[in-house]
């Protein structure tokens, strides 16, 4: 009985420590929250220039708004503030719905769902309830994944240890977040693909790229005895993308030639894991790949068998047929234009 109290003690004193760590990064993420104080102060002046709908347009992901996370770094200091403003929750409430409407890359995010909570409790006569509607119908997801009646915690000490890491990526605090990332990998005592996982989104986001490639050969290694080929070949998929991505060309060029030989590999070829792995074979053709010929080869046999392509596989795969000097680009344009008038884009 005195072992099992003394346990209990120990646990509690672990539990403590944790806690008293948890709470030391929570603070340095309300300080770093307090800063918004000031574009609150300047809000209520009528100066919303940094927080107000401003559409910027990317080459990659077309419309969004510039704005978006200055607006939820203010709406996250409202809430775990508990400040109670009607008016600024209605203002922003309103900017955000303008991305919502207008964001190629829809998305439901946080800042209307914090806001809705917030607007929520001053809708008591339901004046508010049109701007509801205009959410629920600004886009697909909020289709499908908005909810008027939303609960949020106020209290920013409810959040453990990986909300805080999440929060930070959302408000793109990446000098707290690599701190928690670090706190975070003393708690793993096992890693596992999950974990591992994650990880590796991390230090994507913090730009620590370099760090992932011993990783990404883990999650590999771990799957390769999965008894379903589509695992390990998604593992072989992210290091190929991997050093595409940090122009490491022929280890990528040597990992796809494995990758395809991989059993199992016609399995995949109905879903879209396959064309990553063609969109892979084009962009090395196009960067030069030491056997260009025959990885055009297999990428062009491959490419005659689909029926259903996409906009970036349309143009990685002509860009690598023009680089082969193969007419095969020709066939290709024309199916790209007939593509982008069928789905509204030409």
């Amino acid at each position: 009985m005195r072992m099992l109290i003394q346990s209990e003690e120990i646990q509690k004193i672990i539990y403590a420590m944790q806690k008293g760590k948890l709470m030391k990064y929570i603070e340095r993420l309300r300080n770093k929250l307090s800063k918004q104080r000031e574009v609150y102060e300047r809000l209520k002046l009528n100066d919303s220039a940094t927080v107000c709908y401003h559409e910027k347009i990317d080459k990659e992901w077309g419309v969004g708004d510039a704005n978006y996370t200055n607006r939820l770094r203010l709406t996250y200091y409202l809430l775990y503030e508990k400040i109670d403003d009607e008016a600024a929750f209605a203002y922003l409430f309103q900017e955000d719905l303008k991305d919502r409407e207008n964001n190629d890359f829809q998305g439901i995010g946080t800042t209307i769902q914090i806001l809705t909570y917030l607007l929520q409790k001053h809708n008591g006569n339901h004046q508010y309830d049109t701007l509801f509607e205009r959410a629920q119908n600004a886009n697909f997801d909020c289709a499908c994944g908005y909810n008027r009646n939303i609960t949020m915690d106020e209290d920013i000490e409810s959040n453990d240890l990986l909300d805080c890491i999440y929060m930070c990526e959302d408000l793109e605090y990446k000098d707290i977040m690599e701190l928690l990332v670090e706190e975070w990998k003393q708690t793993v005592t096992a890693w596992n693909e999950n974990n591992r996982s994650m990880l590796i989104q991390f230090y994507t986001f913090l730009g620590k790229e370099a760090d992932n490639e011993t990783l990404l050969w883990e999650q590999l290694a771990s799957k390769r005895t999965a008894q379903k080929s589509t695992g390990q070949l998604s593992a072989y998929r992210d290091i190929i993308q991997y050093y595409i991505k940090t122009e490491q060309y022929s280890r990528a060029e040597t990992v796809l030639k494995e990758a395809v030989q991989v059993e199992g590999i016609e399995e995949i070829k109905r879903i879209r894991l396959f064309d990553d792995f063609l969109e892979a074979a084009c962009t090395l053709v196009s960067n030069g790949a030491e056997d260009a010929e025959g990885i055009w080869n297999w990428a062009k046999t491959e490419l005659k068998t689909r029926e259903d392509m996409y906009g970036n596989l349309y143009k990685k795969a002509i860009d690598a047929a023009k680089t082969m000097g193969d007419l095969y680009a020709v066939q290709l344009e024309k199916a790209y234009f007939e593509w982008r008038e069928k789905v509204g884009l030409s």
